[in-house]
């Protein structure tokens, strides 16, 4: 019987912020030009993570209004919507946008909303903060 492979956690979330930027069949190549070899923990991302040929960038799954059941991506989320994303509380998004850890942007002359893309951007800045 083969055992699991040890998954360091902090090499783990290093590797998950690097393949989120550079997607995650670009990460081999680049760990070998680091000098560094990909190990377990290649495999247990390509697992969890989507292939990203011929993309700039992995991003997480295209976001739906929580509840509506549309099958329409949104590509900004009010701040409720961006706090049920992120398993927080609306106030806690209020927050973070106000500390400039998340960024919003205004449609109109006062309709605030998060870009879907801005939560992988900061989970992935979160990740590389912990790495280093």
């Amino acid at each position: 019987m083969t055992r699991p492979p040890v998954l360091h956690p902090d090499r783990f979330a290093a590797l998950v912020a690097l393949a989120l930027r550079l997607g995650v069949d670009r990460l081999p190549a680049a760990l070998r030009a680091a000098g560094q070899t990909p190990g377990p923990e290649l495999a247990v991302l390509r697992a969890l993570l989507p292939a990203t040929t011929g993309q700039h960038r992995t991003t997480l799954a295209p976001v739906t209004a929580p509840g509506d059941g549309d099958l329409v991506p949104r590509l900004a989320l009010t701040f409720a919507q961006a706090g049920e994303s992120l398993g927080v509380s609306e106030r806690q998004v209020r927050r973070l946008v106000a500390a400039g850890e998340l960024r919003a942007v205004t449609i109109g002359d006062r309709t605030r909303r998060i870009p879907a893309g801005e939560l992988s951007d900061y989970l992935a800045r979160q990740l590389e903060d912990r790495a280093s």
